[in-house]
């Protein structure tokens, strides 16, 4: 509602620090608002969850290899049986 509401608000013509832009529809302004907003969000919440049971640490490429696109392919040319 509130990204309703700024689409009848924003508006199309920006001026900041000398340079004008012109969008060609201020959804555009509101779509970018409304990223910079859930990032912020997103990087706020960023450390506050946390696994509850405890795992085993691995390495990138192992978590890479683990994959189901990439695991039988590995498989395929290590020469390992699936499981």
């Amino acid at each position: 509602m509130l990204g309703s509401w700024l689409a009848t608000v924003v508006p199309t013509d920006f001026t900041l620090a000398g340079v004008e832009l012109h969008l060609a529809s201020n959804l555009q302004a509101v779509f970018f608002i409304s990223g910079v907003l859930r990032l912020i969000v997103s990087l706020g919440l960023l450390r506050t969850f946390h696994e509850a049971r405890p795992v085993e640490p691995i390495t990138h490429r192992q978590l890479v290899t683990e994959l189901p696109f990439v695991k039988p392919l590995t498989d395929v040319f290590t020469g390992r049986e699936g499981r």
